[in-house]
């Protein structure tokens, strides 16, 4: 019995080694474990940080563009204004522009008429005297002519002036 006991004991001793190498690999696996676990934690946290500051610069960059376009929409808007405004100042210039050049055209129109008038006037008056000066001249031949036909002048004349002739 002493021997079944001994070797009982032995087989005992051998399974508790192989179960303390056990433990030691299983001590060692968790040790691992737990260095990897950490190293995880540290990667999640790494990521994590990452996505929250991918998340800030978008929101950033979102904000930026967001600033842009409102200010783009501001320009927009005064540049419709300025552009709203100068096309009334500049209708309202060609509307006085035309008011002016409209009333001289017409002062123009006036005053040409007007001198016009005064020098058909004159011509008129010209043209008449002209006129009476012919009939005058006219009439005074008419007259020298009845005198000289009848105190025999003009064919004593005329016979002369044929000869010349």
């Amino acid at each position: 019995m002493n021997e079944t006991i001994e070797t009982r004991v032995a087989v005992h001793e051998s399974v508790l080694e192989n179960h303390e190498r056990l433990f030691s690999r299983i001590d060692t696996s968790i040790e691992k474990l737990g260095d990897i676990s950490s190293s995880l934690k540290e990667m999640v946290v790494a990521h994590e940080n990452k996505i929250v500051n991918q998340g800030k610069s978008q929101d950033e960059l979102y904000a930026l563009v967001e600033t842009h376009r409102k200010e783009s929409e501001r320009r927009s808007e005064m540049l419709s204004h300025d552009l709203s405004n100068t096309t009334v100042l500049v209708e309202e210039k060609i509307a006085g522009l035309q008011k002016s050049v409209t009333a001289e055209f017409t002062a123009v129109k006036r005053d040409f008429g007007e001198k016009i008038t005064e020098v058909l006037a004159e011509n008129n008056k010209k043209i008449l005297s002209f006129e009476k000066i012919k009939w005058l001249i006219i009439g005074g031949v008419a007259v020298l002519l009845i005198f000289l036909d009848k105190t025999n002048i003009l064919s004593t004349l005329m016979s002369t002036l044929g000869s010349i002739f």
